[in-house]
């Protein structure tokens, strides 16, 4: 059995401190109002036709304050009924 007696393995340095800007106004526009990054800093949330639905799920979760599960469900119910419509009035 090896014993090592060393100072040094029982150093634990400090943590380094986060890289923060001058105002910390950078890291504060990419963070929803719930503390959440956006989708956009992500690189998701586009303004192609699936970027155009997560940015409406992230509205919804965002802007109601409700779980990520419930603005899906929310979403699809939202865009069924929209569907249902038209095609009653077709």
């Amino acid at each position: 059995m090896v014993c090592i007696q060393n100072s040094a393995l029982h150093y634990i340095p400090e943590p380094p401190s986060p890289p923060l800007s001058d105002t910390g106004s950078e890291i504060v526009e990419q963070l929803t109002a719930l503390g959440e990054p956006t989708l956009q800093s992500l690189g998701l949330g586009s303004w192609y036709p699936n970027g155009l639905v997560q940015s409406g799920l992230e509205a919804l979760h965002v802007g109601l304050n409700i779980p990520w599960w419930t603005s899906i469900v929310l979403g699809k119910l939202i865009i069924f009924i929209h569907q249902y419509m038209v095609d009653n009035n077709a």
